[in-house]
């Protein structure tokens, strides 16, 4: 006759020891893990904690700006001239200079980089507004279009752009066919350059 088992062959306390070794290389201490997270019952939700290392992967949308153009600019009929955003409202990284109007990120990665510019002072029928992202100095992606009889028109481009982290950089330049010259207007709220890197990729 087998005699009886004294341990079960599982049993809860084990599973707990089993989990505390398994998390030790974690090294997660002064917390309680319950069911394979660390909930309300275990941490302050309303409390406040200051970290003294650095948090990485976190997914921070940085380097990233945002450029404006505080004076007025002009636009000599068809030719492609860089945006003169001078003026910034954020820049994490001073990545952004506004004397050269160009966005050097010395973080490696894929950006999204986005603008809007427009132009005013001039009436063309069938004019031409192109608008181009650079990429150290060349032409990166553009779009145009074309419209009927009108005097201020607005262009919006994007993209998603790769940076070497060190010397690649971006600039907006604008085109138009008004048929003399055109003026970007610092006063309006549609006419800006900015970008952010993307994380996990």
């Amino acid at each position: 006759r087998r005699p009886p088992r004294s341990t079960p062959l599982y049993s809860s306390a084990a599973s707990d020891v089993y989990k505390r070794q398994a998390i030790n290389a974690d090294a997660v201490t002064a917390a309680k893990i319950g069911a394979d997270q660390i909930g309300s019952s275990e941490l302050n939700l309303g409390a406040n904690y200051a970290f003294t290392g650095t948090i990485t992967g976190a997914g921070e949308l940085t380097p990233a700006f945002r450029a404006y153009a505080s004076s007025d600019q002009t636009f000599a009929n068809n030719t492609q001239t860089v945006c003169a955003f001078n003026a910034e409202e954020f820049d994490t990284d001073s990545a952004y200079n506004t004397s050269t109007k160009k966005f050097t990120p010395q973080t490696a990665g894929w950006y999204f980089i986005g603008a809007i510019w427009g132009t005013g002072n001039g009436t063309a029928a069938n004019l031409t507004m192109q608008t181009a992202i650079t990429k150290n100095g060349g032409t990166h992606v553009r779009n145009f279009f074309t419209v009927g009889n009108t005097s201020n028109v607005s262009s919006y481009i994007a993209s998603i752009i790769q940076f070497n982290g060190s010397s690649d950089y971006v600039q907006l330049t604008g085109n138009h066919t008004h048929g003399g010259n055109a003026t970007m207007d610092s006063s309006s709220p549609l006419n800006y350059f900015f970008g952010f890197r993307i994380p996990g990729i």
